[in-house]
């Protein structure tokens, strides 16, 4: 199982035989070259609550943006924009969380704004009155580019 992979990959546990280690990392690799690895990625960040599985899954979707087409990404913008819209608002994220989101919009931007995505930063400036979290995810991104 996915989750069960990502608990390998990131346990300290000496008990983990280097053999299993191999596998779960070779099963995560597996996942990163499927073609629909940023809706798998998304889903599960959206549906699990283990810290690990979030943190693999954001960290995995900036490297998929230059293999998706243009209606992938369009794709992946809007469920990020929902996801901020809807939860980030509601539910208190942890930091590496936060980062990761603020990394993977970064990456959007880079990829189709302005040209694809003109209201990129428009669309993020309309959720800062969803409160702090909006405003914390919003310095966030612009912290990136520094």
């Amino acid at each position: 199982d996915f989750e069960q992979a990502i608990r390998v990959v990131f346990s300290q546990d000496p008990s983990i035989t280097q053999a299993v280690r191999e596998q779960a990392t070779a099963y995560c690799d597996s996942i990163r070259r499927r073609p629909d690895c940023f809706r798998f990625c998304w889903e599960q960040f959206s549906q699990r609550d283990s810290l690990e599985v979030k943190f693999w899954c954001l960290q995995a979707l900036p490297a998929t943006l230059p293999s998706l087409p243009p209606e992938g990404r369009a794709e992946l913008r809007a469920r990020v924009l929902e996801w901020l819209r809807d939860v980030a608002p509601q539910k208190q994220q942890e930091v590496v969380v936060r980062n990761k989101v603020a990394l993977v919009y970064v990456g959007l931007l880079g990829w189709d704004y302005p040209a694809h995505w003109p209201s990129g930063w428009t669309d993020l400036i309309a959720l800062l009155e969803k409160g702090p979290a909006l405003v914390d995810l919003f310095l966030r991104i612009l912290a990136t580019f520094d």
